[in-house]
C-alpha cells in the first residue's frame, strides 16, 4: 500500500460516512486512473434498487472512461470500504478493472475469496489483483454502528461481522 492508496481509501471512507449520515448503508468507493481520482460514490438506497451498490454505480457511470483508460494501458484501481459482493466483483471483472483495494472483509456477502481457477478461462484472464487495504477498523466500526442502529433488519449480519472481528482481534 502506498500513501496514495491511503488517501483514496480515506476518500472512500468519507463517502461511506456521507451515506451513514443519510441513513444509507455506509459503503464508499473511489475510481482512480493513473493516480488521479476520476470519481467517488456511495451506497444509495434512495435509488430504490438493490443494484445501487457503490462500486457498481461508479463503474456503470464511468464505463466509457474506464474502457478508454484500460485500452490505453493506464493504471486503473477501484477502492472500496467493503469487500465487493458477487455482483460488484462480476462488474469489476467485466469492466476489466485490474486492481481492487478494499478496507473491510465482508463475512456475509464478500466474494473476493473466489478462486479464479474455479471459473471459466475468460474470467481468469480478466481477474483483478485484489488487496485488503487500509482502514479496516474504521470501515468495520461504521458498518457495525449502522447494523446496530438498524438491528431489526441487520441482526444476523451484525453477528457475522462481530464473529469475523474476533478472528482479527482475538484479544478482544
Amino acid at each position: 500500500m502506498t500513501n496514495q492508496d491511503n488517501e483514496y481509501m480515506r476518500i472512500a471512507l468519507n463517502e461511506a460516512n456521507a451515506a451513514y449520515r443519510r441513513g444509507d448503508l455506509p459503503i464508499g468507493a473511489v475510481l482512480v486512473v493513473d493516480d488521479q481520482m476520476i470519481s467517488n460514490s456511495n451506497k444509495c438506497k434512495s435509488l430504490e434498487t438493490w443494484l445501487a451498490h457503490a462500486e457498481a454505480k461508479l463503474l456503470h457511470e464511468h464505463d466509457a472512461q474506464v474502457k478508454a483508460a484500460i485500452k490505453k494501458g493506464s493504471d486503473v484501481s477501484l477502492f472500496t470500504t467493503l469487500e465487493p459482493c458477487l455482483m460488484c466483483l462480476g462488474t469489476i471483472v467485466l469492466t476489466r478493472i485490474p486492481r481492487v483495494v478494499y478496507a473491510c472483509p465482508d463475512p456475509n456477502g464478500g466474494a473476493c475469496n473466489l478462486k479464479p481457477a474455479d471459473i471459466k478461462p475468460w474470467y481468469v484472464k480478466r481477474w483483478p489483483l485484489i488487496e485488503e487495504g487500509p482502514f479496516r477498523e474504521e470501515s468495520y466500526n461504521l458498518l457495525t454502528s449502522y447494523f446496530r442502529e438498524n438491528k431489526q433488519t441487520w441482526e444476523r449480519v451484525l453477528a457475522k461481522f462481530e464473529e469475523e472481528y474476533q478472528k482479527w482481534n482475538p484479544q478482544v
